[in-house]
């Protein structure tokens, strides 16, 4: 079982990814943790104000999200909780990109929790805010369009988000399979 943890920059992806993984139970399960951050660097971005270089170069902003795509494919395993899927590279390459991209590869996510920005956002130097919403849009476009609606699940924007996460019956299942 894959479970992605989804939602645009600044949503509170990695605070939930961080949480399940203090759970004991989810010990044998794989994190996949956030993979722009560590291939931003072969891309020339190390802080906020290096994305817009990046942005404005479509060749190499392609380049980006195919080595996205890659590290994705190649850590995914079952089973995974993955902090940004392959799903979502495709709605930032959508808005950044081409409109009519499509996901690389076939997406096995089994659940998908999706993290609504909320709250102001504290910059963490690296991340920028430029298209939150139309990440947003672009994402839930693409779940209807691949028939995947009906595996999201929207994690509410307020401070309930990760009780509502950690009281999901997907990780019983997750746990009698491993």
């Amino acid at each position: 079982m894959i479970v992605a943890i989804d939602g645009p920059q600044h949503s509170g992806k990695t605070t939930c990814l961080e949480s399940l993984r203090e759970h004991p139970a989810l010990a044998k399960v794989h994190f996949v943790e956030e993979v722009a951050r560590d291939i931003a660097p072969r891309f020339g971005v190390s802080t906020t104000d290096d994305w817009c270089p990046l942005l404005e170069d479509r060749v190499r902003l392609a380049e980006f999200f195919d080595a996205e795509y890659d590290a994705l494919h190649a850590l995914e395993v079952d089973p995974a909780i993955v902090d940004g899927s392959a799903l979502l590279v495709t709605a930032y390459q959508r808005v950044f990109l081409d409109a009519s991209a499509e996901p690389k590869y076939e997406p096995q996510y089994d659940r998908i929790f999706l993290c609504e920005p909320w709250g102001t956002p504290q910059s963490d130097g690296f991340r920028f805010l430029a298209g939150q919403v139309q990440v947003l849009d672009a994402y839930r476009t693409l779940l209807v369009e691949l028939g995947l609606f009906n595996r999201l699940v929207e994690l509410p924007a307020t401070e309930d988000r990760l009780v509502n996460l950690k009281a999901h019956p997907v990780w019983r299942r997750i746990l009698s399979r491993s």
